[in-house]
């Protein structure tokens, strides 16, 4: 979200004018200052808010992996706001059910195999 130079409404990205008052809203030519500020070519300055970064965090997936349950959860709640963070979740989620899986077949099917090649 960008902030109007002009009257300080907020608007979306991909907005040319501001439509509360009609100002330009491009903003090709700003430059960024560390304190979230942006400076205008006329020395005038607007607040623009940070944006938060997509990225699944470790401790979660590593959650996710051990209780697939938590991955779904995860998914749920945050595919609207940081979808590649929640296929982390979900797909840390699902490759512990396939582990789990794998090695309940496993666990079958070895002692299966040793009955039969005793007889």
């Amino acid at each position: 979200m960008i902030y109007c130079r002009n009257c300080g409404n907020q608007c979306a990205d991909h907005t040319q004018f501001c439509p509360v008052c009609g100002a330009s809203l491009q903003t090709g030519y700003n430059t960024q200052q560390p304190n979230g500020y942006v400076q205008q070519p006329n020395g005038t300055y607007y607040y623009q808010q940070p944006v938060e970064e997509d990225k699944p965090e470790t401790a979660l997936c590593v959650l996710s992996f051990f209780f697939w349950i938590v991955g779904v959860v995860l998914y749920a709640v945050n595919s609207a706001t940081k979808p590649n963070a929640a296929k982390a979740y979900l797909k840390w989620g699902l490759i512990s059910v396939g582990i789990s899986v794998g090695l309940g077949l496993l666990s079958f099917l070895i002692p299966m195999l040793i009955m039969l090649a005793s007889v």
